[in-house]
């Protein structure tokens, strides 16, 4: 067999064969976004404005949440980003314009749900809060964070026994019980958490929490 001899580089061509020209690629700056790719997403805007608000850049931050919808106006992540900076700013009625826009993009979208529950209960409506976080535990019944959410909710409403049926599904009787009290005792309301504390105890005596 004949070995093919490698095609012969001129003596420039050798220097330059052997120099490495890696792809050289900016660092970003999230606030200006001029060396991001020129295809841009609503995601990268919003990496842009989580970072500008960090660096306490408020309005720089809005303008990129901003700039995010006008790109895509049906963009759910943008628009509960932006609801939760609206009413991290106590601007609660423009935060719930966005959160009720992004109901109406996807009515069976958890997050969404969750966080109107949220924001609702944070701003004293209470039936409207139980009401989106029902609903985010009856689409994902095995998520803990929306259970919780919902029992913290219907203890606010004074509904005890709910609260711990909404729990039980995810939690150990004893375990159940125990959050429970917790909440309660953030209420003050001290003789009602302490009977649930006793109760959780006599299921599980080990539960060292209970306990303290």
């Amino acid at each position: 067999m004949v070995k093919q001899k490698a095609p012969c580089l001129a003596p420039g061509e050798v220097s330059s064969a052997l120099e490495v020209k890696p792809k050289v690629i900016p660092a970003t700056d999230p606030a200006k976004l001029s060396s991001l790719p020129e295809r841009l997403s609503p995601a990268l805007y919003l990496q842009a404005a989580q970072w500008s608000e960090t660096q306490g850049a408020i309005s720089t931050a809005q303008r990129q949440y901003e700039k995010a919808l006008e790109l895509d106006p049906r963009d759910v992540n943008s628009l509960i980003a932006f609801a939760r900076f609206q009413d991290r700013h106590d601007h609660g009625e423009e935060a719930h314009r966005l959160y009720q826009q992004a109901q109406s993009l996807a009515p069976t979208n958890t997050t969404v749900l969750n966080d109107l529950g949220l924001f609702h209960a944070r701003h004293g409506n209470l039936d409207a809060a139980l009401k989106a976080l029902d609903q985010a535990v009856r689409l994902d019944p095995r998520n803990v964070r929306y259970r919780n959410n919902l029992a913290a909710a219907l203890i606010e409403s004074r509904r005890v026994s709910e609260a711990i049926e909404v729990l039980r599904a995810v939690h150990p009787e004893a375990t159940a019980l125990f959050n429970v009290a917790c909440l309660l005792s953030l209420k003050n309301e001290t003789q009602q958490a302490a009977a649930l504390l006793e109760q959780s105890l006599r299921i599980d005596p080990s539960l060292a929490a209970a306990h303290d």
